[in-house]
């Protein structure tokens, strides 16, 4: 069976300030999420789920999860607003948002093993753009690099790096 995804998002997450300035989500902001109109599709829908950072036009991942029962179940579980306010609390600058990837229309379910595959990616994707990413499991980085290709480090690709990378539709994201 195909599964053909689409990302939506950002969808901006209410928060509150602490006296001493920090973000703080809690059940009630999670409840005001999920009664906005735009997050209403996703209420039963599994896939993937983001939680992110937005300062300027850059976005900051943070957690990345897994909904196998729905995202409304899943996104703002103590455990998850747990992760979230750790975050928040050491100083990510920038306003909460969430990003879904799910099954486009009024299809909900995507098969198990899609969804592990797509996570475990995601988090490989997220752990290079932010190091200090919360998810505990499948952040280990592998120990080799293709130079110019993945995990290359930086600095300017050689030509036949550059023509691999084409070739193999690797985008910028794998090889920094």
């Amino acid at each position: 069976m195909s599964s053909d995804l689409i990302v939506s998002g950002p969808f901006e997450i209410p928060f509150s300030l602490s006296q001493a300035k920090i973000k703080c989500i809690d059940t009630h902001h999670a409840k005001e999420f999920w009664s906005k109109a735009e997050t209403e599709p996703f209420h039963k829908k599994q896939g993937i789920y983001v939680f992110c950072t937005r300062a300027g036009k850059g976005f900051r991942p943070v957690y990345v999860g897994k909904s196998s029962k729905g995202f409304k179940g899943e996104c703002f579980t103590s455990h998850k607003l747990h992760h979230y306010a750790q975050a928040l609390s050491n100083g990510d600058k920038g306003k909460p948002v969430m990003f879904f990837i799910a099954a486009a229309g009024k299809i909900n379910k995507i098969p198990a093993k899609t969804i592990s595959e797509i996570e475990d990616l995601m988090i490989q994707f997220a752990i290079a753009k932010n190091p200090n990413l919360r998810n505990k499991v499948g952040t280990k980085v592998a120990d080799w690099t293709i130079k110019g290709v993945v995990r290359g480090g930086k600095g300017k690709q050689t030509k036949a790096a550059s023509a691999f990378t084409t070739l193999m539709g690797i985008t910028k994201n794998l090889t920094a």
